[in-house]
């Protein structure tokens, strides 16, 4: 399986080709890969040939290879908030975070509990964590012998951990501010009811009670003024610096 994964890496890819579009095309041809390494083993003896036919011929680096096209479809979802060229930065931070979130529920129980942005998922690992559709049913169709099931299982848990591990390390340290960034949106600000979730942030950031009077109240009533920029979160807060 590193093999294979080795071989995708060293792979000369356009500029914004897709993640699971890479693996649907490698796996669309792993029949055709399979044959031509099987003649090149057969017709002149080669050993690196027989190597590689070993490889395509296990129907479990397919299966893995499926698996790990399901969970980068994520990936990929989750990195076109940051390469648009209208991002709206108060809200990229939440794609992260969901994307941290989707990744350790395939692997954990429903019923369990923990903080996804600090607490290793290793330590409630499921492994008998349901893999997805298109996983089970191949599992399934493939008869394969329980030793082999679960070593499969291990291989797109394992992955599925370090994937979670890295977006973790990847996580500013300041996350619970950050995380009240999505409260800035112009599309929620100038929303009638928007609760007080202000005062957290003010809070984080050691307001005294007297600014935080004043900046709920501004909060409370910042819809009523007509504004001009209500497209663009970065353009709003700049025509409402300008008014300050």
């Amino acid at each position: 399986m590193a093999k294979i994964l080795l071989l995708l890496q060293r792979c000369v890819l356009p500029a914004g080709f897709q993640l699971n579009q890479m693996f649907g095309e490698f796996l669309a041809s792993c029949v055709n890969l399979k044959l031509h390494f099987e003649l090149a083993r057969s017709n002149k003896n080669c050993y690196t040939a027989e190597m590689w036919y070993d490889l395509f011929k296990d129907e479990r680096n397919g299966m893995y290879i499926n698996y790990l096209k399901s969970i980068l479809t994520a990936v990929q979802l989750a990195l076109k908030a940051f390469t648009g060229e209208r991002n709206n930065p108060a809200k990229l931070l939440n794609s992260l975070v969901s994307l941290l979130q989707s990744v350790c529920s395939r692997v954990t129980r429903s019923t369990v509990c923990f903080d996804t942005l600090n607490t290793p998922v290793a330590d409630y690992v499921n492994n008998a964590a349901h893999l997805g559709y298109s996983f089970e049913n191949a599992i399934e169709n493939a008869k394969l012998p329980v030793e082999d099931e679960q070593l499969l299982r291990k291989w797109c848990i394992d992955f599925a951990v370090a994937l979670s591990k890295e977006l973790q390390e990847r996580l500013p340290v300041n996350i619970k501010t950050l995380q009240h960034m999505s409260l800035f949106c112009v599309e929620d600000i100038l929303k009638r009811n928007k609760g007080r979730e202000i005062i957290q942030v003010a809070e984080l950031v050691t307001f005294c009670a007297d600014k935080i009077d004043r900046i709920l109240s501004q909060w409370n009533n910042i819809h009523l003024q007509k504004w001009t920029m209500t497209s663009d979160t970065v353009q709003f807060w700049g025509e409402v610096q300008k008014c300050c």
